[in-house]
């Protein structure tokens, strides 16, 4: 069984490549049958957006373009509050 993995970044410019390469990274343990049974498997099953290389809403517009434009839509993204509460 693979491993399950939640993405917490802010999504500028570093951020938003860094979510496209490991959405391909996943595609890739997915898709080549040598790799299908790697213990090193995992799924996106989140993206969580904080304040950094720009504001928080910010992050949350920017994050679901990144994951609309690679049809990723099944994968959620949270806003998170400094106090670490999820905000939606």
């Amino acid at each position: 069984m693979g491993r399950y993995l939640v993405y917490d970044c802010d999504v500028g410019n570093d951020d938003a490549w860094g979510l496209m390469m490991l959405i391909k990274a996943e595609e890739t343990y997915k898709r080549r049958q040598e790799l299908k049974d790697s213990p090193k498997k995992f799924e996106i099953i989140g993206v969580t957006c904080v304040q950094g290389n720009t504001t928080v809403d910010h992050a949350v517009v920017n994050t679901l373009r990144v994951l609309d434009v690679v049809n990723r839509n099944d994968v959620s993204a949270k806003m998170l509050l400094w106090a670490g509460a999820i905000y939606i």
